[in-house]
């Protein structure tokens, strides 16, 4: 198991959050999560969809490879966009889905 402590973006040390398994960098501010998955949820798809539109405004996939090498996967703020808010679904291999919102 990999213990995440440095920003994936610039290296500097994370700190602990209130919000289970996010860690926040002490430099740039940038939230980190770490969920561990059995591999039989992958692969799994992330997409982010537009509140405003129904339309898929970005999506990624993750292998069961990428997953045992602690896949990195940044994810790109809507926050000041016509999509804002956006909901977050996950997709798994094992065919459940997960919806979450997301500001």
């Amino acid at each position: 198991m990999h213990d995440l402590t440095q920003c994936l973006r610039c290296g500097a040390p994370l700190v602990d959050t209130s919000r289970d398994h996010t860690r926040a960098c002490a430099r740039c501010g940038t939230p980190h999560a770490r969920h561990d998955l059995p591999l039989s949820k992958f692969p799994l798809t992330i997409k982010l969809i537009s509140c405003a539109t129904d339309e898929v405004v970005w999506s990624r996939t993750i292998t069961a490879d990428e997953a045992q090498g602690l896949a990195k996967v940044e994810i790109p703020s809507f926050a000041n966009s016509v999509h804002y808010p956006v909901r977050a679904e996950i997709e798994y291999a094992d065919g459940t889905t997960e919806v979450k919102g997301m500001s």
